[in-house]
């Protein structure tokens, strides 16, 4: 994985990060570090379903319910879907 400073102050941009795989501990490390130093970043021509977004951001903590209509995904977590 390598990261690329995008301006001074704020943001990155990742290569090399294939966040529809699953992912080892190391390498989510080197994300949530860069995340840490870089408050924002990219993450270019990524391709995700529903459940491998929602598997990719359970990583950081649990995830707030926020949806105002009903879909799949409402009900979906990496482990199960109704």
């Amino acid at each position: 994985m390598r990261v690329t400073k995008l301006a001074p102050a704020i943001g990155a941009e990742v290569l090399g990060a294939d966040l529809s795989q699953p992912m080892d501990d190391a390498l989510f490390r080197e994300i949530e570090r860069a995340w840490h130093e870089h408050c924002i970043l990219l993450f270019r021509k990524q391709t995700l379903d529903d459940l491998q977004q929602v598997a990719f951001a359970e990583r950081f903590g649990e995830l707030a319910h926020t949806l105002t209509k009903p879909t799949r995904a409402a009900s979906c977590t990496p482990r199960s879907c109704t």
